[in-house]
């Protein structure tokens, strides 16, 4: 019976993480606010040529939770590179902190896909609709991150990353930060995705970004800026 109830939790648990990914990954396409309308159209292969290691470095220390708990997740990226022999793929060298516990990791981020916006978003009053910049849009990217599992309690985390960018004048792709000064609701580089343990095969919701962290349910009680609910301070918060 305990066997059964394990395994109808376990398939449960890894159920309710799929549907947060398609959720995710149906906001995109079914955005609140039209002016974050995305064009239909896939164009890896416009932008495949394009560096994007510089862009996957977090400007800001990410924001992260693991488990239904909202138990505070430090991500650190110690290192980010192409992969020399696919323009998809990214590898990524880190570490990952949850209480004291420090846990070493290194894996990759494998571009699947880049949207372009329907219309491009200039700043506060059209701020910048003079300076050149050419399109706006999203990647998307699938990641998989494996801890040393010589390390105690280790495991793989692994799912979906959306990143922001803009083509600048000059033809070169940016982070895109520009509703970072005026935009309560700004983030990038939002990872959706779980951690699942080696030994024991169980799996945990594990998200993190910069500004904001998707589906942070009650965490976040922030308007202008992230801030953790009080009731979360004893998770690390």
């Amino acid at each position: 019976m305990q066997k059964f109830i394990f395994v109808l939790l376990l398939t449960v648990s890894i159920l309710a993480n799929a549907s947060q990914v398609d959720e995710w990954l149906d906001g995109l396409d079914h955005p609140l606010h039209r002016s974050l309308t995305l064009k239909p159209k896939n164009l890896l292969q416009k932008y495949i040529s394009y560096d994007i290691s510089s862009l996957l470095i977090p400007r800001s220390e990410f924001l992260g939770y693991i488990g239904n708990n909202y138990q505070r997740l430090h991500i650190h990226f110690k290192s980010v590179s192409r992969s020399p022999t696919n323009q998809e793929q990214y590898l990524i060298i880190g570490e990952s902190i949850v209480g004291d516990h420090v846990t070493e990791f290194n894996g990759e981020i494998t571009v699947t896909s880049v949207r372009e916006y329907v219309k491009m978003h200039f700043c506060l009053d059209d701020e910048l609709k003079t300076a050149g910049i050419q399109s706006e849009g999203l990647i998307i990217g699938h990641f998989k991150f494996q801890e040393q599992s010589t390390q105690s309690s280790s495991g793989r985390f692994q799912g979906i990353v959306t990143l922001y960018w803009y083509k600048d004048k000059a033809g070169n792709v940016q982070y895109d930060d520009i509703a970072a000064g005026y935009s309560d609701n700004y983030s990038n580089n939002q990872y959706v995705g779980t951690w699942k343990a080696y030994r024991t095969g169980k799996e945990k919701t594990a998200n993190w970004g910069e500004q904001r962290i998707p589906f942070s349910g009650d965490l976040d009680i922030g308007a202008a800026q992230f801030s953790p609910a009080p009731q979360f301070k004893k998770q690390g918060w």
